[in-house]
């Protein structure tokens, strides 16, 4: 049986940046993984988009405290961390990740009819319709969840965290590995 000591401590390392850095990689791994599942995909791409910003903002607040207060609203994180890299585009693909992480990528529904609404306006708005009649339509891929805005939002953030880790930690080399 654990000491309330090592309970204590084990809690403080699980709580490390690092710690959420590491569940971020490993959602993107998956996500990387189940590219052709939509929902699934862009699930997984927004749940490690979301564990990424809140390694971020332990990492920058020096606890993990903080993040746990902004739930699934990853454009809120984003804010919170005070980082400028994503440009206009990018910062709305993060509205999309939200709907994701928050029902569409477990639930054909939501819990209530204003986030299930929210979900196919905000899909309203990517599309452009080419002909009225037909309603063949194309989507603004520049601000829709894809494979490659999910890579080019996560190296940005990726790259930002490996600078304030080095900066706090006077130049040394951020690898992520602290023992678990």
């Amino acid at each position: 049986m654990k000491t309330e000591a090592e309970l204590s401590e084990r809690f403080h390392r699980d709580s490390h940046p690092n710690h959420w850095f590491n569940y971020a990689q490993d959602f993107r791994e998956a996500a990387i993984r189940s590219i052709g599942l939509s929902n699934v995909f862009n699930y997984l791409c927004g749940t490690a988009i979301e564990l990424l910003l809140k390694s971020y903002l332990a990492l920058k607040d020096d606890n993990s405290d903080g993040v746990k207060k902004f739930s699934h609203n990853i454009p809120d994180l984003y804010k919170a961390t005070d980082l400028t890299c994503l440009d206009k585009n990018e910062r709305k693909v993060l509205d999309g990740y939200k709907v994701y992480v928050e029902f569409r990528g477990k639930y054909p529904t939501a819990k209530n009819k204003e986030k299930h609404n929210d979900f196919y306006k905000y899909y309203e708005d990517k599309r452009s319709y080419i002909n009225s009649k037909s309603k063949i339509f194309t989507t603004d891929l520049k601000t829709t969840p894809t494979s490659e805005n999910f890579d080019n939002i996560w190296k940005k953030i990726e790259i930002e965290y490996i600078r304030l880790y080095e900066q706090k930690h006077h130049g040394k080399r951020c690898t992520f590995d602290i023992g678990i």
